[in-house]
């Protein structure tokens, strides 16, 4: 997982995390996910994209 302030997507965001999950780590896209300050949700080639306010629900504590 990443963080990024930003409220708009921009696919260079997994750069640096698909980089290490994949090189470091051998997770799969669907291990990743960048969190950022905007409305959407996404499923994208490179990991979800999850707004801020759903963190809850990627971490599993949604209830």
């Amino acid at each position: 997982m990443e963080c990024k302030s930003s409220t708009t997507y921009q696919s260079r965001y997994f750069d640096v995390l698909n980089k290490i999950a994949q090189d470091e780590f051998s997770l799969d896209v669907r291990q990743q996910a960048v969190v950022y300050g905007g409305e959407a949700e996404a499923r994208t080639p490179r990991g979800d994209m999850v707004p801020y306010a759903r963190i809850g629900t990627l971490l599993g504590l949604d209830g």
